[in-house]
């Protein structure tokens, strides 16, 4: 974290030299920029404390794109976390300011975040339908950087209520867009968009190859957004493709990351991961207490969708292990909870084991 002082540290004397010429435009942009320095080297507290920074100078002075972007950013932290109903909440107020200051791109943001709320707590229609809103105001307003962000957000999203073509296609054009910006975030979330809509739809070979060009693209970035956000699915993907020992790593490396960020939906994707590991190692009792660990984790953040995925996950070790009554409860629970949010893949794959 030596680096991250180092790149912070101009920023600071820049704020200590413009407070007091109490001009708001230039002090919110100093503040929104620590808010975002912090945010992607996951020091979510910090960024939050220039956040409310930034909005307390846009109440006293009546300069709402300060509200705006505080909240924003607000938003995206509690959404980098898994805390969906903070999400929600932000990017509502977020989106309140756009309207007050007539901001097109204002709004679009907020409904990215809104889109990520809503995917988190497993909304999937909610989810998709603030997605491509939002894409067609980025379309309105040439907000290319943000669409690339919606692209990813809405492949995922589609990949999971099971329309494989829509989701190949928003996949393929966010990698395009960031291709063209050339952003080291932005090219990690497509390739997450590629490699889960390949997982979803079954093409292991597809969804490795992405995910693997992820894991190199980020392994020496100090950019832990683009670490943090993806690196359970990339551990999911290469265990679904038989790639056990390469899942293993990937999966600590998603936990130690999710942990410093003290995010606990993140985290609860990686003990998942993690689980899957060890029971596919033979050691089912540590198994057991991984998927029960992410469960928890998971009724508490209100992450619907990857609660039923460990709960599913863990009915296929007790069936392995012939808990039958507690396999079928978990299963049965997963279903539902997979015919709730929309997941048709998911729900599928529950009914296939409930019918076996």
């Amino acid at each position: 974290m030596l680096r991250a002082i180092v790149v912070v540290a101009p920023d600071e004397r820049a704020r200590k030299l413009a407070e007091p010429l109490d001009d708001p435009p230039t002090v919110c942009d100093i503040y929104n920029y620590l808010a975002g320095a912090h945010q992607h080297m996951l020091l979510y507290d910090e960024s939050n404390r220039w956040a409310h920074a930034s909005i307390a100078v846009g109440e006293r002075t009546d300069f709402g794109f300060a509200i705006a972007l505080g909240n924003e950013f607000l938003a995206e932290n509690a959404g980098g976390r898994g805390l969906w109903a903070e999400t929600l909440a932000f990017a509502e107020r977020d989106r309140e300011q756009a309207r007050k200051i007539g901001s097109l791109a204002r709004t679009a943001w907020s409904g990215f975040c809104s889109a990520t709320g809503y995917y988190g707590k497993g909304e999937l229609e909610a989810a998709r339908t603030t997605c491509l809103a939002a894409l067609e105001l980025c379309e309105q307003i040439g907000e290319s950087r943000l669409a690339s962000w919606v692209d990813n957000a809405v492949a995922v999203t589609l990949a999971d209520l099971g329309d494989e073509a829509a989701a190949r296609m928003h996949a393929t054009r966010a990698i395009e867009r960031a291709q063209e910006l050339k952003q080291l975030v932005l090219t990690a979330g497509a390739l997450q968009a590629l490699g889960y809509a390949a997982m979803q739809r079954g093409d292991l070979q597809d969804a490795v190859e992405a995910y693997g060009k992820y894991v190199l693209l980020v392994r020496d970035t100090e950019n832990g957004v683009a670490r943090n956000l993806f690196m359970a699915s990339a551990a999911d993907a290469h265990l679904r493709a038989g790639k056990v020992d390469d899942a293993a790593i990937i999966a600590d490396q998603a936990l130690q990351l999710a942990e410093f960020a003290k995010a606990p939906h993140y985290r609860a994707l990686a003990r998942r991961v993690q689980a899957q590991v060890l029971a596919a190692r033979g050691k089912s009792d540590a198994a057991i207490q991984a998927f029960d660990d992410a469960v928890l984790s998971f009724e508490k953040t209100g992450s619907r969708l990857e609660l039923g995925r460990a709960l599913y996950y863990r009915a296929q070790l007790r069936l392995a292990r012939r808990e039958r009554d507690a396999a079928r409860d978990d299963a049965e629970r997963a279903r539902d909870l997979f015919a709730e949010t929309g997941a048709a893949p998911d729900r599928a794959r529950a009914e296939a084991m409930l019918s076996a």
